[in-house]
C-alpha cells in the first residue's frame, strides 16, 4: 500500500520527484528529496534576487500542480505523465514572470532569461 503522507506525495513519490528534479533544476536549485529539507534549503538560499526568486516560483507551482494532479486522479480518474505536468509548471512560471514586468521589467527580463537558458 501507498503511503498517503505529505512527505511520500512531495517528494519520495518518484513520480513528483521526477516533476520537481526537473523543475528545481531548471530553476538553478539544487534540491534534496525530503521536505523538510527542501524548506530549510529553499529558506536559507544565500544566491542573487532572481536567483532565490525563480526557485520560489518553481517551487510555488511545482506543489500547486502536483496537487492538482493528485486530486484529479482521486476525483477524476484522470492520468497524466510527468512531462505533462512538467509543462504545465513551466508555463505557470512564465506566466508569474509576465506579471512581474509591470512592476520591473528588469527583474522580469532577468527571471524570463534565466527561465528559458
Amino acid at each position: 500500500m501507498v503511503s498517503k503522507s505529505r512527505d511520500h506525495l512531495y517528494f519520495s513519490c518518484s513520480y513528483t520527484w521526477e516533476i520537481w528534479y526537473s523543475v528545481a533544476g531548471r530553476s538553478g536549485f539544487s534540491s534534496p528529496r525530503v521536505w523538510n529539507e527542501i524548506l530549510r534549503d529553499l529558506q536559507k538560499l544565500k544566491t542573487p534576487t532572481h536567483t532565490r526568486l525563480l526557485a520560489l516560483l518553481a517551487w510555488q507551482a511545482s506543489i500547486y500542480c502536483i496537487w492538482a494532479e493528485r486530486n484529479a486522479r482521486l476525483h477524476r480518474s484522470r492520468f497524466r505523465p510527468p512531462s505533462a505536468i512538467v509543462k504545465e509548471i513551466h508555463t505557470i512560471v512564465k506566466l508569474r514572470i509576465a506579471s512581474i514586468r509591470i512592476d520591473d521589467p528588469h527583474l522580469a527580463s532577468v527571471l524570463f532569461q534565466a527561465w528559458v537558458s
